[in-house]
């Protein structure tokens, strides 16, 4: 569901709760829900082809046919901004839409043909975050209300809610959502979730 809304706080709160849940345990089924969540963090925020790639194989392996050949379509869909890649692009993902008919699979020809319709999202070029505004940009993108925000930075509420609206004047957005889009773009989502811990 975050996936649709392009909430990346949404999802990086659900990839916090899924590793306290799951401390400790690897398995095939566990690491291809933490790739799953890494690829889509990654693709809120940018270029996330090679991570779906990658996704699709690990699905592949698992023997999860119909999730390798969504998350394949997916990287087609993200090589699209790519106007090299285009043509490609687009003979992949009908042929992956029609393996997805053909196992009845019609959600995700659904899901793929909705995000395919959608524009890519824009990311201008912005002046640099000071160390305590890039703080401020990590917390939010954690999910941090301005009252947590506050006590992490011994700062009055008031003084992290400016601190906030700096961030977001800065990089010319408008949500929490879109910081977070930012943060996760310009690092590797392991690192992004490393930091919440």
């Amino acid at each position: 569901m975050a996936e649709v809304r392009r909430d990346a706080s949404g999802l990086t709160d659900l990839a916090l709760r899924f590793d306290r849940y799951f401390a400790g345990r690897d398995t095939g089924p566990i690491r291809a829900c933490r790739q799953e969540i890494a690829a889509i963090l990654t693709a809120l925020g940018g270029d996330a082809a090679r991570a779906f790639a990658d996704l699709a194989a690990l699905y592949d392996g698992l023997g999860a046919r119909v999730h390798a050949l969504y998350r394949r379509g997916s990287a087609a869909i993200a090589q699209l901004a790519d106007p090299s890649q285009r043509q490609a692009a687009r003979a992949q993902l009908r042929e992956v839409r029609l393996a997805l008919a053909e196992k009845t699979a019609m959600r995700y020809v659904l899901l793929l043909d909705a995000a395919a319709s959608r524009p890519a999202p824009k990311i201008r070029a912005v002046k640099v975050l000071s160390g305590r505004q890039l703080r401020v940009a990590l917390l939010v993108a954690q999910g941090y209300t301005d009252q947590r925000i506050a006590r992490d930075l011994s700062v009055p509420v008031k003084g992290a809610e400016r601190l906030v609206m700096a961030v977001l004047d800065r990089l010319g957005v408008r949500t929490r959502s879109q910081v977070a889009s930012w943060v996760v773009a310009r690092q590797p989502a392991e690192k992004v979730l490393s930091r919440a811990r």
